[in-house]
């Protein structure tokens, strides 16, 4: 008659025990920033000089980040990093240049950045980005010639490089490798030379305020891409073709107006 009484303090004890088992949280975690976008991030920010920006970042509150676009992965339940904006306001104490560490934000569709407190080199890691959209580097004092993969990212809409003048050299042939399906092409500005390259498929290039000395008059025959090149060194002879067509003729000035003191064409109508 005493086992019924030994398994009823069995079992009492068993109960005891699973009651002093800690409860399991079932409640889903929040979503945290991405770990590899929370390290490049911080890496970007301190080798653009981020303490001295107009937007102060709290870098453990990443909701403070003025210029950051981010976004949820709901799938991963994590935040990433899709757009950085980096403008440093004229006048402002910024000692800084870009991380190649940008490459490491890999969801990144749009990359600006702006200002002389920006020097230093355009980074080749920029060329990992293959999700990039709009990429935009300006009045920088960044000391560089036009990387060659900038014009090889299949998914790039707009590209402005512009208004650096630190940016020299020529432009490469891998222009002509541009989607067809490119918004805006902007390289203007900057201290560009040499000779403007065939087979250009974007629609409409500003090359505007560079030294360049050459017009492609292809350009005006064939109607493929409109390529402006105003204020450059623009000298040499127009062709009879141009000359006897009133309609080039007018394109060909618009697209060439104000060369740079001492340039011209040398054929150029009286009334240019």
């Amino acid at each position: 008659m005493r086992k019924p009484f030994f398994y009823l303090c069995i079992a009492l004890i068993c109960c005891a025990a699973c009651s002093n088992e800690p409860e399991v949280n079932l409640e889903p975690q929040a979503p945290r920033l991405n770990v590899n976008d929370s390290l490049a991030i911080v890496d970007i920010w301190e080798k653009a000089d981020g303490k001295n920006w107009f937007n102060k970042w709290d870098l453990k509150d990443f909701w403070t980040w003025g210029g950051a676009g981010i976004i949820l992965d709901k799938e991963k339940n994590e935040y990433r990093i899709v757009k950085l904006d980096i403008n440093i306001p004229e006048g402002k104490d910024v000692d800084g240049y870009i991380s190649p560490r940008i490459e490491e934000l890999t969801e990144l569709r749009s990359f600006r950045v702006s200002g002389h407190g920006i020097k230093g080199k355009i980074p080749s890691s920029l060329s990992n980005l293959d999700k990039l959209q709009i990429l935009t580097i300006q009045l920088t004092s960044i000391k560089d010639s036009l990387p060659n993969y900038i014009f090889s990212n299949k998914n790039i809409l707009e590209i402005d490089i512009s208004n650096n003048k630190g940016i020299t050299g020529h432009l490469s042939t891998n222009i002509t490798n541009c989607p067809k399906s490119i918004i805006s092409l902007r390289l203007n500005h900057n201290s560009l030379s040499g000779t403007i390259p065939s087979g250009i498929q974007v629609e409409k290039v500003l090359l505007d305020g560079n030294n360049f000395s050459s017009f492609p008059f292809e350009y005006l025959e064939d109607n493929t891409s409109i390529i402006y090149l105003r204020e450059n060194k623009i000298q040499g002879f127009i062709p009879d073709s141009i000359l006897n067509s009133p309609e080039k003729l007018t394109k060909l000035k618009l697209l060439t107006l104000n060369p740079k003191e001492g340039y011209g064409f040398e054929n150029a109508p009286s009334d240019w």
